[in-house]
C-alpha cells in the first residue's frame, strides 16, 4: 500500500478538561523537550498530514509548526467544536477532493515513548489492511502498558484469539468494573486507544451507513448529532480488526498520568507526604503539614485537590464554573 496515498488525520480539538486548570491545549504539553503534537506528527511522516481542530486553536498550533520538518502539515478546521463523529465526518467530506487510498486517525495528545516501535506497528496495520480491505482496523494497547489500578479508566477491545498479526474484534467493554477485569485479561483484552485505520472508501461507507447518510453529497455539519466515533460508527461495524501494540503508551488523561511520566515539579516540604506538584520552573512551592494533595499552578490559576478527587475534575467543572470560574 503506497504511503504517499495515505492521509493521517490528527485529532486536536479537545478541551483537556481532565487536566484543569491547564490553559494550554494538551497537545502542546512538552515531554522530553518536544510537544505531544509534534511527536504525533513524527509518527506519520511520509503521509499527507492534517490536524483536525477548531479555529480557536489554529494560531497556537501554527506557532508550534514553525519547527523544521512540519511545513507540509495542513489544517482541517471544524465549523464548531462538537465530538469526534461529526468532526471526522467533516474531515472525510473535505478529503473527497484528493480521494486518498487509506486514512489513519490518531490523537494529538498521546505519549508514546518509542516512535520507532509505533511506526513499525502502523506498517503492520497497513499490511494487514491489504489482506482485509473491507475492514476498519483499531490499534489496541497491551494491558501491560498500564497498572491494574488504572484499568477501569479505559474502554477495552475484546478480540478473537488467533495467530495472525491482526485479530477480529468480538466486542467492546466501556470502563469495566474491577470484578470484570480478570475476565477481560483472560480473553486477551486490549485497551481501546481510539486509533483507527481503513481505506478511505471504507470509512466513508461506514459513516454513510451508520451516522450521516449521503454526507459526501449533502453535508450539513449543524445537523450532525454530537457523539463519539466509537458510539456512532465503530461499535456498529461488523468488519473490525485490531492489531496489538505491545509497548509503552499513555493517554495523558489525568494529573496522576503525568506523575507516572515523571513530569512532577520538585517542591519543598515540612512534615508533608504523598503529594504531587505541577508548576512552572519559576514557581517555588512549599507544603507544610499536609498529605495526599495534588497542587497545580498554571499562569493565574491554582488548583489544590485531594488525591482521591483528582480523577473527577471533569465532572466537577460545571460546579466550579457556577461558583465563578473564569475561562
Amino acid at each position: 500500500m503506497n504511503a504517499s496515498r495515505r492521509v493521517s488525520i490528527i485529532l486536536a480539538g479537545g478541551r483537556s478538561e481532565r487536566l484543569f486548570p491547564l490553559k494550554s491545549p494538551k497537545p502542546l504539553l512538552k515531554v522530553n523537550g518536544k510537544s505531544l503534537l509534534l511527536q504525533t506528527l513524527d509518527r506519520v511522516r511520509g503521509s499527507k498530514r492534517f490536524i483536525l481542530t477548531n479555529a480557536n486553536l489554529v494560531p497556537l498550533f501554527r506557532k508550534e509548526l514553525r519547527a523544521p520538518g512540519y511545513r507540509d502539515v495542513q489544517f482541517l478546521i471544524e465549523p464548531s467544536p462538537k465530538d469526534t463523529a461529526p468532526a471526522i465526518a467533516f474531515a472525510l467530506h473535505k478529503l473527497k477532493k484528493i480521494r486518498p487510498d487509506s486514512v489513519a486517525i490518531l490523537s494529538a495528545d498521546h505519549y508514546i515513548p518509542s516512535t520507532k516501535k509505533f511506526v513499525k506497528c502502523i506498517e503492520k496495520v497497513f499490511k494487514e489492511l491489504e489482506e482485509f480491505p473491507e475492514s476498519i482496523f483499531l490499534m489496541g494497547i497491551s494491558a501491560r502498558s498500564q497498572s491494574r489500578s488504572d484499568f477501569g479508566q479505559f474502554g477495552w477491545i475484546v478480540p478473537k484469539k488467533n495467530q495472525r498479526a491482526s485479530l477480529k474484534v468480538l466486542g467492546f467493554v466501556e470502563k469495566p468494573k474491577p470484578v470484570k477485569i480478570s475476565g477481560l485479561l483472560r480473553k486477551g483484552g486490549l485497551i481501546n486507544a481510539g486509533l483507527f485505520f481503513a481505506k478511505y472508501s471504507t470509512f466513508c461507507e461506514a459513516f454513510n451507513l451508520h451516522y450521516a447518510k449521503n454526507f459526501l453529497q449533502r453535508f450539513d455539519f449543524e445537523k450532525l448529532n454530537r457523539i463519539s466515533i466509537d458510539h456512532a460508527v465503530i461499535s456498529k461495524c461488523k468488519e473490525l480488526r485490531v492489531v496489538p501494540y505491545r509497548d509503552a503508551w499513555n493517554d495523558v488523561g489525568t494529573w496522576p498520568a503525568l506523575k507516572k511520566m515523571g513530569l512532577e515539579t520538585p517542591y519543598q516540604q515540612v512534615k508533608s507526604e504523598s503529594c504531587s506538584v505541577f508548576a512552572g520552573p519559576k514557581n517555588q512551592i512549599f507544603l507544610v503539614g499536609v498529605r495526599n494533595l495534588v497542587v497545580v499552578v498554571d499562569e493565574d490559576r491554582t488548583l489544590i485537590c485531594a488525591k482521591e478527587k483528582i480523577t473527577q475534575l471533569k465532572n466537577l467543572l460545571p460546579k466550579l464554573k457556577k461558583e465563578g470560574l473564569h475561562e
